[in-house]
């Protein structure tokens, strides 16, 4: 395992936002609370007013929402698309792409957009894209990540500040390599391909979201036991990562992202419908992780 990867993912982060020493930290999270639920009606109402069913849904730290539809294989048409300010009634929007399946995601800085797409099924198949982003007319070329990585095909990932990608690789139905995995991918090529949480006999792991100093939010698929369905909280400590635990309270779904710092997004997996929740609930169910900031420094090394 290179060392220099792990030294790469030592690195602080730098702040989110500037310190306002006049204003109390309880405003900010009012603040961004207001913000929050302007978005969450944005998006609900433009996704009940185009009819739209999402596949993945991530935010922009500007404000610009991509939302990547649902395939259905009746009508033949997937789109991801590029909505500019969810908040208006009447918002600019753009189409990226109409290749499937087209889950895409921001950086969670949103430096970069990073999506899948099927442009030749009979020689390539579906291939991971990470594009650096500034705004809409200006991304720079694609890279590939499935021939950086060499691993099978990417679903429901992310990328936190530092340039962590997480992913759930599938090398097929039958593989004991699936499962999720962190690289770092700020530089080209990407480096390592570090196994985090690999499926088990019961339990799938995917769509994972770095939420903390060493800790993770992942959805867990019981492959033979729905019951085991859920949202689940993990932590790396004393140099691995522990059993991931199940968060109660919290309706089943996958495509994690922030909205902001106090607000997760997520897609239902029942109903399909796009669910925010507090981070500060989230790990209220878990005390001792909850005076941990989400922008601290990751250490994989402690």
């Amino acid at each position: 395992m290179p060392l220099l990867f792990f030294s790469l993912l030592a690195f602080s982060l730098k702040a989110y936002a500037q310190e306002l020493p006049e204003v109390s930290a309880e405003d900010v999270e009012k603040q961004q609370d207001s913000i929050g639920e302007s978005i969450e009606n944005g998006v609900n109402q433009f996704l009940y007013k185009h009819g739209i069913t999402p596949t993945t849904i991530s935010y922009h730290p500007n404000g610009e929402v991509l939302i990547s539809t649902q395939y259905f294989k009746e009508l033949k048409e997937q789109y991801m698309l590029l909505v500019e300010d969810v908040t208006q009634d009447e918002p600019s929007v753009d189409t990226l792409s109409t290749l499937r399946p087209n889950r895409s995601k921001f950086s969670d800085d949103g430096s970069f957009i990073i999506y899948n797409e099927i442009e030749d099924k009979g020689k390539k198949g579906q291939q991971t894209y990470l594009r650096k982003y500034s705004s809409l007319g200006e991304m720079e070329r694609k890279r590939n990540l499935k021939e950086e990585l060499n691993l099978g095909s990417l679903y429901y990932f992310s990328m936190d500040k530092d340039g962590i990608f997480y992913y759930y690789a599938f090398f097929g139905s039958s593989s004991d390599k699936n499962g999720i995995y962190a690289s770092l991918c700020s530089s080209e090529p990407c480096t390592g391909a570090i196994p985090i949480y690999l499926d088990t006999e019961e339990l799938i792991y995917f769509s994972p979201l770095r939420i903390g100093r060493n800790m993770l939010l992942m959805a867990v698929q019981g492959k033979n036991d729905s019951r085991l369905n859920g949202i689940y909280f993990a932590r790396y400590r004393d140099g691995r990562w522990r059993l991931p635990l199940k968060v109660q309270g919290l309706r089943y779904g996958y495509s994690f992202d922030f909205v902001n710092d106090n607000i997760i997004s997520y897609k239902e997996a029942v109903t399909g419908n796009v669910i925010f929740v507090r981070l500060d609930e989230i790990l209220k169910s878990f005390p001792e992780d909850a005076r941990e900031r989400r922008r601290n420094p990751l250490n994989l090394n402690q």
